[in-house]
Protein backbone atom coordinates (compact mmCIF):
# COMPACT_ATOMS: atom_id res chain seq x y z
CA UNK A 1 0.00 0.00 0.00
CA UNK A 2 1.09 3.58 -1.20
CA UNK A 3 1.23 6.52 1.60
CA UNK A 4 -0.75 8.35 -0.98
CA UNK A 5 -3.43 5.85 -1.15
CA UNK A 6 -3.43 6.04 2.60
CA UNK A 7 -3.65 10.16 2.99
CA UNK A 8 -6.08 10.02 0.20
CA UNK A 9 -8.45 7.53 2.36
CA UNK A 10 -7.78 9.34 5.71
CA UNK A 11 -9.31 12.76 3.83
CA UNK A 12 -12.01 11.25 2.39
CA UNK A 13 -13.23 9.63 5.46
CA UNK A 14 -12.27 12.79 7.52
CA UNK A 15 -14.81 14.86 4.84
CA UNK A 16 -17.49 12.08 5.80
CA UNK A 17 -17.37 12.23 9.43
CA UNK A 18 -17.08 15.92 9.41
CA UNK A 19 -20.40 16.14 6.74
CA UNK A 20 -23.08 16.65 9.18
CA UNK A 21 -26.06 17.25 6.91
CA UNK A 22 -29.72 19.01 8.28
CA UNK A 23 -30.95 15.58 8.71
CA UNK A 24 -28.77 14.36 10.63
CA UNK A 25 -28.49 17.62 13.13
CA UNK A 26 -32.73 17.41 13.29
CA UNK A 27 -32.11 13.72 14.85
CA UNK A 28 -29.57 14.73 17.14
CA UNK A 29 -31.27 17.95 17.95
CA UNK A 30 -34.61 15.49 18.80
CA UNK A 31 -32.41 13.46 20.99
CA UNK A 32 -31.03 15.56 22.89
CA UNK A 33 -34.47 16.66 23.69
CA UNK A 34 -35.84 13.31 24.03
CA UNK A 35 -38.97 13.86 22.19
CA UNK A 36 -39.91 11.07 19.23
CA UNK A 37 -36.66 10.05 19.33
CA UNK A 38 -37.77 6.53 17.94
CA UNK A 39 -40.21 7.87 15.66
CA UNK A 40 -37.75 10.27 14.39
CA UNK A 41 -34.88 7.67 13.70
CA UNK A 42 -37.44 5.23 12.30
CA UNK A 43 -38.57 7.83 10.07
CA UNK A 44 -35.06 8.90 8.80
CA UNK A 45 -33.53 5.31 8.60
CA UNK A 46 -36.86 4.12 6.24
CA UNK A 47 -36.54 7.09 4.23
CA UNK A 48 -32.74 6.75 3.87
CA UNK A 49 -33.42 2.57 2.56
CA UNK A 50 -35.79 4.29 0.34
CA UNK A 51 -33.71 6.35 -1.31
CA UNK A 52 -30.63 3.99 -1.47
CA UNK A 53 -33.10 1.31 -3.32
CA UNK A 54 -34.73 3.67 -5.50
CA UNK A 55 -31.01 4.55 -6.65
CA UNK A 56 -29.62 2.02 -7.40
CA UNK A 57 -32.93 0.74 -9.14
CA UNK A 58 -32.22 4.19 -11.18
CA UNK A 59 -28.61 3.28 -11.45
CA UNK A 60 -29.34 -0.42 -13.53
CA UNK A 61 -32.25 1.49 -15.66
CA UNK A 62 -29.33 3.36 -17.02
CA UNK A 63 -26.68 0.67 -17.12
CA UNK A 64 -29.14 -1.59 -18.52
CA UNK A 65 -30.03 0.80 -21.10
CA UNK A 66 -25.89 1.63 -22.43
CA UNK A 67 -25.59 -1.86 -22.65
CA UNK A 68 -28.44 -2.71 -24.90
CA UNK A 69 -27.63 0.52 -27.11
CA UNK A 70 -23.82 -0.83 -27.67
Amino acid sequence: MYIYDFIQGLIIGGTLIIAIGPQNLFVIQQGLKKSYVFTVTLFCSLSDSLLIVIGIYIYLIILFKLIQVS
